[in-house]
């Protein structure tokens, strides 16, 4: 089963538009707390959704977005 959620492609183009939003120089830790507000926006009251749903385990996935997704370059094709 091909996962729709989190592909290189998906990631890149979220950290491109939180890049072109926001317009200045971001860490890596803003850039994965800003993209995870994103996905979460419901949890945290900036949405009316939550991109990827509502689900029991959507807060232990800010860990794995740092250490699987940013931390292995995954955003810029290297993970």
């Amino acid at each position: 089963m091909n996962n729709i959620f989190n592909t290189s492609f998906e990631v890149s183009l979220r950290i491109l538009i939180i890049l072109n939003t926001v317009q200045t120089r971001l860490s890596i830790d803003r850039i994965t707390a800003l993209d995870f507000i994103a996905i979460y926006g419901k949890d945290f009251g900036v949405s009316e959704y939550n991109l990827h749903g509502d689900n029991d385990y959507r807060f232990s996935e800010y860990r794995l977005y740092a250490e699987l997704g940013y931390d292995n370059h995954q955003c810029s094709g290297g993970g």
